[in-house]
């Protein structure tokens, strides 16, 4: 499998009143299954599934060819550095908007890089310990502002913080735009897909209005097997030249986590396509539909990366298992080959 998958863009809007349901019923139930394997390892599937990682030491390994004084607070650091460095994305001088950021990887990597970036950085303020809270590297830079919208919370949840930080920022101005969010998933991973929807749809409202003419996007999507899901994907390939699936090396394929990189923004399309932009603003505050028809074709190649996508996955829950299973002979060698893996990485990406 690729690392990208360009989908085929479309420009087509047609207004019709469909309830979310599941469209890729037999990839579903194919990585379902599969997840419920670990269920009855789930007392040693961490420690097996990170040696069944090629890339796992990239953030804890043996940093040999990486400058010393570089400090990264989390893997999303190394995210974000090979996705910025295979787009070729330019980050010096640039306004940067990095939404449901904390702790800060994908902050901390620019600040690493840059010295002229204007980067704005937002995140759900919270007492709860199982909400990430901000490093002091990013609250103690003068490069950072914080938006925490008008209630102080950072909630993008919240229609009124969002418009506060875009008034902060100003409309339409920002170069770069992230959004590396998540919630707690660890109950159920299999409700991921729908207990994602709500921050996908503020993420995606935030950076549409937030977004300069020809600028790039960055976001985070888990599954995507939901008609919901698919739409939301829909609505970005509307207001982008390009739209591609990304997995990074350093986002282990056992899991459901992809990105999905926008580029060549059109702003005309604001003015074009703004009943969508309402529609959003609508589903926020209201929790009304989005009455938009997603083309048959598009939910086709969609299909066509989750067939590709989900393959690797459960071959990759299956290896772990059969690990676990194993004699453990070849344990050391696979570390040994992770580290070997990892070095690679730096040389290809720091050097």
């Amino acid at each position: 499998m690729t690392k990208y998958h360009k989908i085929n863009k479309i420009d087509e809007v047609i207004t019709l009143k469909i309830k979310s349901f599941p469209i890729y019923k037999d990839l579903i139930n194919n990585i379902y299954e599969s997840k419920q394997l670990i269920d009855k390892y789930s007392n040693i599937w961490d420690y097996y599934k990170k040696i069944n990682n090629s890339y796992e030491h990239v953030y804890d390994g043996h940093k040999t060819f990486i400058n010393k004084s570089i400090l990264p607070i989390s893997r999303s650091y190394f995210k974000f550095h090979e996705i910025s460095i295979d787009k070729n994305i330019e980050l010096e001088n640039k306004t940067i908007l990095c939404i449901a950021e904390a702790p800060g990887g994908f902050v901390k990597n620019i600040l690493d890089r840059t010295k002229n970036a204007n980067i704005y950085a937002n995140s759900l303020i919270s007492f709860d310990k199982k909400i990430p809270s901000w490093n002091k590297h990013i609250l103690n830079n003068s490069n950072v502002t914080i938006l925490d919208g008008d209630n102080k919370t950072g909630d993008i949840y919240n229609i009124v913080n969002i418009i506060h930080m875009i008034n902060v920022m100003g409309c339409n101005n920002c170069d770069i735009i992230t959004a590396d969010g998540g919630i707690d998933y660890s109950k159920n991973y299999n409700y991921q897909e729908l207990d994602s929807l709500k921050l996908l749809t503020c993420e995606i409202y935030f950076a549409l209005l937030a977004q300069k003419h020809n600028g790039c996007f960055i976001i985070k999507f888990f599954d995507i097997f939901n008609y919901s899901t698919i739409r939301l994907i829909y609505i970005l390939n509307l207001f982008y030249t390009s739209i591609e699936f990304v997995k990074p090396h350093t986002s282990r394929i056992s899991n459901s986590e992809k990105y999905i990189y926008c580029s060549g923004f059109n702003i005309n399309n604001i003015k074009k396509y703004y009943s969508i932009i309402d529609n959003l603003k609508r589903k926020i505050i209201n929790n009304n539909s989005l009455d938009i028809f997603i083309p048959i074709n598009f939910i086709l190649d969609i299909y066509n990366y989750n067939k590709i996508f989900v393959k690797n996955q459960v071959d990759s829950i299956k290896s772990t298992i059969d690990l676990i299973n194993s004699d453990n002979s070849n344990i050391n060698s696979l570390i040994y080959d992770n580290y070997e893996n990892a070095n690679k990485w730096y040389i290809k990406y720091f050097i």
